[in-house]
């Protein structure tokens, strides 16, 4: 049943228009977007504390480049999804100042004013930190802390140069007392091997011996020594060349090894290894991890900064 209005316009009956529901419609709106609003921002802050909690080095994850892409993209969403949402409430603001709702005018005005308080202090700090951490990066990579971080290497390897440089001597001379005395090894065993031992001895080579092309022993040098007796596959030999001696890293031992084809010889080779410190080859471990994350620092710069 309707009901004439004031100035002849039909209502329902009850005296209650269209506006009462739009009213409720929007109210409805207004709280949907003020709980999508407090998802984004709760996001927003445990991903901010989360990057800077990995970029620190504050947890066991490793800031790699994957991990960098992460949460450049992920702080890049939430940013998107905070201007969105503030996109829509200035809509919102701007829809209810248009329809002269009661309070729109006071309510914007208050919205202004606490977002130039919130922002403006923000963004000064934000400002001058960047200009701040954009000298410090500079300071981080440039050309003189390069060149320092990477003769850092350079010295530890010189250690390990210089030991290789002086086994490869040792092992030319041992190769070549070995090659004049083939008559011998075609005679008697024992006393080659006597020779063998008495020439790595003079050379101070604990781990000396002869070995095949399939990687066999054939004789090995009699010093005592501890630490089991370094092996040599057969793809090591494959690439030895005669009277060229080929130096072995340590790899996972601290051992320094070379290998040569003797002159004279149906395939046998001549291995030789000596001990190195193993201080130095923990420290050029860590000096080649420490290379890499400067590297992966640098090469991820405008991503710290963006991230930042």
């Amino acid at each position: 049943m309707n009901e004439q209005g004031p100035k002849g316009r039909t209502q329902p009956a009850g005296g209650k228009g269209p506006g009462i529901f739009e009213a409720s419609a929007r109210s409805r709106s207004s709280r949907a977007i003020r709980a999508v609003g407090l998802l984004i921002i709760a996001g927003a802050v445990v991903v901010a504390v989360g990057s800077f909690w990995i970029m620190t080095g504050a947890s066991t994850i490793e800031p790699t480049p994957r991990v960098w892409t992460a949460i450049w993209i992920s702080n890049a969403t939430l940013i998107v999804l905070v201007v969105a949402l503030v996109l829509t409430e200035i809509v919102v603001l701007w829809q209810a100042r248009r329809r002269r709702q009661s309070g729109a005018r006071l309510r914007s005005r208050l919205v202004v004013l606490f977002a130039g308080v919130a922002t403006i202090p923000a963004l000064i700090v934000a400002i001058f930190a960047a200009i701040t951490l954009n000298q410090g990066l500079d300071q981080w990579f440039s050309e003189r802390t390069r060149d320092i971080v990477e003769s850092s290497r350079q010295v530890a390897r010189s250690y390990l140069l210089e030991h290789a440089e002086v086994l490869r001597d040792d092992v030319i001379w041992v190769a070549a007392e070995l090659e004049a005395a083939r008559d011998v090894f075609e005679a008697d065993k024992d006393r080659f091997q006597q020779v063998l031992t008495a020439l790595a001895a003079t050379r101070s080579l604990p781990f000396t011996s002869l070995v095949a092309s399939d990687g066999d022993t054939l004789m090995r040098a009699q010093i005592n020594v501890q630490g089991p007796q370094p092996l040599v596959t057969p793809e090591i030999l494959a690439g030895v060349e005669e009277g060229v001696p080929t130096l072995l890293s340590p790899g996972s031992t601290n051992l320094v090894g070379s290998l040569v084809k003797l002159r004279g010889y149906e395939d046998t080779y001549l291995f030789a290894a000596k001990p190195v410190d193993q201080d130095v080859l923990e420290y050029m471990k860590l000096t080649d991890q420490n290379i890499s994350e400067y590297r992966v620092y640098a090469s991820n710069r405008v991503v710290f900064q963006l991230t930042f």
